[in-house]
């Protein structure tokens, strides 16, 4: 592992400005984003479960990014993929 950056903040939709109904923009915040020495990223989430709205975000961002989330929870002493 080269780096690892904490709290990620990508913006998935940006607010509308050519209509004149407001349409929010809808922003996810990673934990942590892993750049490997490779050159390859892993953008990582701790979950403890998938929301609603979660799903919704992690939709949005693998369809603008062309990247996967990699989700985790706290199993016992470690962490498992969700």
């Amino acid at each position: 592992m080269r780096a690892l950056n904490s709290n990620l903040g990508i913006y998935c939709k940006k607010d509308s400005e050519k209509t004149a109904r407001v349409i929010k923009k809808i922003e996810y915040v990673a934990d942590f984003e892993v750049l490997y020495a490779d050159g390859h990223t892993e953008i990582i989430d701790i979950k403890g479960v998938k929301t609603e709205a979660f799903k919704l975000k992690q939709k949005l961002f693998e369809r603008k990014y062309m990247d996967s989330i990699k989700c985790l929870k706290l199993e016992g002493r470690g962490f498992v993929e969700v």
